[in-house]
């Protein structure tokens, strides 16, 4: 285990009787960096969250999280780490003040009330929950501020390491990004290393890297804008908008050559993702006019990572080897456009 991994995993495998769960997982989390654990429902994130956070004991392979195995060691394991629910209903107390909320938790720890009460301030301050409400019942706040109360809670024993499911849930959708950057801004200010289990894929925005599951595998395992890089030309879209956009002039661009992938994005418009995109483009214009289809308008862009991930989840050809996708050129998804990984 590297001095700089608070959390390495090799070759971890996960059955429920007969079904297979999580299938020869590796990685290692860095000190201070936010790692985000993303995949649809199933995938198998929740699953890996409880192996390391010692709820899980009966998982086959090598698992350290801060030197030690949370299987044989849990009440080491639970000195470092801080875990944040999805909903707050599991870790609030309702009629209770937001203050008194933490300052009952810290008490499990045998954290002194002193202590406790300016740790809950400290962490208040960061996570921007008005001094107004420090004294309401929990009941009475938003939901952001339940959510920041409840993170307050998960790092009141300062951990090394905290794990966050679904952050995001049950804050109002005008208020993620916000919630987003108070973890960001935590994980600056503080250093702590963070796990984030998410469906929100904005959060990828503040991950130093990004892991991807399908299926009980990781598929991909590095920072969101190297993965973008992997699409062809480097993740650069040509976002067309197409009176009349039908199936069958979908299929008839399907045909280029030079177009590995598209999504249709609302009622007329199609992104293509292609091969050499700045040599290429006139040869599709050319195309589309042979065609006697027509264009609206052209434009170029740029996938972000929510883009990315749909590519992916649909076409999950490889699982990862270590850090470094397979999926790396061109090349490599021209063989995954021969095997039917069209994107619709």
């Amino acid at each position: 285990m590297s001095s700089e991994d608070v959390i390495e995993v090799q070759n971890l495998n996960v059955y429920f009787k007969d079904k297979h769960v999580l299938k020869d997982i590796s990685f290692s989390c860095r000190k201070g960096e936010i790692l985000g654990m993303m995949g649809l429902s199933g995938a198998g994130k929740s699953t890996l969250v409880r192996v390391l956070t010692c709820q899980l004991r009966h998982a086959k392979g090598e698992v350290k999280v801060g030197g030690h195995d949370p299987r044989k060691n849990p009440e080491k394991v639970l000195q470092l780490i801080g875990y944040v629910p999805q909903l707050e209903e599991v870790n609030l107390y309702y009629e209770f003040s937001a203050i008194q909320n933490v300052l009952i938790f810290a008490d499990l720890y045998g954290i002194a009330r002193d202590e406790a009460l300016k740790l809950t301030k400290k962490y208040f301050q960061i996570l921007e929950i008005p001094e107004d409400v420090w004294n309401k019942k929990v009941k009475r706040l938003s939901g952001g501020e339940k959510k920041r109360v409840s993170i307050t809670m998960g790092l009141i024993n300062s951990p090394e390491i905290l794990f966050l499911d679904e952050p995001t849930t049950g804050v109002d959708s005008s208020k993620r990004f916000d919630m987003i950057n108070y973890l960001k801004k935590l994980n600056t200010e503080t250093g702590t290393t963070m796990i984030i289990v998410t469906h929100d894929l904005e959060t990828a925005n503040i991950c130093d890297r990004t892991m991807i599951l399908v299926d009980g595998k990781i598929i991909d395992f590095d920072h969101p804008d190297k993965l973008i890089q992997k699409l062809p030309s480097n993740g650069k879209i040509l976002r067309i908008t197409v009176p009349h956009l039908n199936d069958q002039i979908i299929k008839k661009i399907d045909q280029v050559p030079e177009v590995f992938f598209h999504m249709r994005k609302g009622k007329e418009v199609l992104e293509l993702y292609m091969d050499d995109i700045n040599k290429n483009s006139a040869k599709l214009i050319k195309f589309l006019n042979d065609n006697h289809i027509s264009i609206q308008k052209i434009t170029r862009d740029r996938a972000k990572f929510k883009e990315y991930f749909q590519l992916r989840i649909e076409n999950p050809i490889h699982a990862i080897d270590g850090d470094s996708a397979l999926i790396q050129s061109d090349r490599q998804f021209s063989e995954i456009r021969k095997k039917g990984g069209k994107i619709s």
